[in-house]
């Protein structure tokens, strides 16, 4: 007698895929001219499709300046944040601007890498801005995309979590899409002139032995995370697989 009920434990794989999440870890650049908050710590990356979830573990230093992370999401963005951008609106605008304008210098991303977002977090604040992906951005010109609900409140807190929204991304939730990105980590009022003085740590190949200071800076690799897909369309597929395999039986 044949049984219209698949197996219990088939069932169960259904399930797990209809709730799983995408999941990775990444480790700063190794380095600590800022003490190693950044370069000496990790973060847990993972999302349920429609928020992208990041569990920031510290390294030996405290969180003392502030950290910026360029994304790639597949939109037209820049290779390189240069002297058109200079929005020295607050600090964290300022930190995603680079160096400030009068000092010449650039940041250059990898080859292929076009930054059209960044998150910015320091200890009172973390959030989502949109780099336009040409012209001059002065003060103020980096539209605000989303608070990230950051946990961060002290230098010197181990942990810290904060959430990307995937749609603020311009992505669609569950699209199964690629986010490249990079980190930097800077004071962006420390160097002469109180133009920005960037440090050796962050997220991403080619971080020199030595602080980055007042100088332009070429990133060589970053990193990638890949949202999670449809879980219905996983689930379907499995579904499709067990009747074609319930049909043979």
């Amino acid at each position: 007698m044949k049984s219209n009920t698949l197996p219990a434990a088939l069932l169960a794989l259904l399930a797990t895929a209809a709730v799983s999440s995408g999941a990775a870890i990444f480790n700063g650049s190794g380095t600590s001219g800022f003490g190693g908050a950044i370069g000496g710590s990790t973060m847990s990356w993972t999302d349920d499709g429609s928020n992208i979830t990041v569990a920031f573990t510290k390294g030996a230093g405290d969180f003392n300046d502030r950290f910026v992370i360029y994304l790639n999401t597949g939109a037209t963005g820049r290779n390189a944040i240069g002297t058109e951008v200079n929005d020295r609106g607050d600090t964290l605008r300022s930190a995603i601007s680079y160096i400030e304008a009068g000092a010449g210098k650039t940041l250059t991303f990898p080859a292929g890498f076009q930054a059209s977002f960044a998150v910015a977090i320091d200890t009172s604040f973390g959030g989502l801005w949109s780099i336009p992906a040409t012209g001059t951005v002065g003060d103020n010109g980096l539209p605000f995309a989303a608070s990230l609900n950051s946990t961060l409140t002290a230098a010197n807190q181990p942990t810290f979590t904060f959430t990307i929204p995937v749609a603020s991304l311009g992505l669609t939730p569950n699209s199964g899409a690629t986010v490249d990105f990079v980190a930097t980590y800077e004071n962006p009022f420390g160097g002469d002139l109180g133009r920005g003085f960037v440090s050796n740590e962050g997220y991403g190949g080619g971080f020199p032995v030595d602080n980055v200071g007042q100088n332009d800076f070429a990133l060589t690799s970053a990193l990638s995370y890949t949202i999670v897909p449809e879980p219905a369309a996983t689930a379907l597929g499995l579904v499709g697989s067990l009747l074609l395999l319930r049909r043979r039986r």
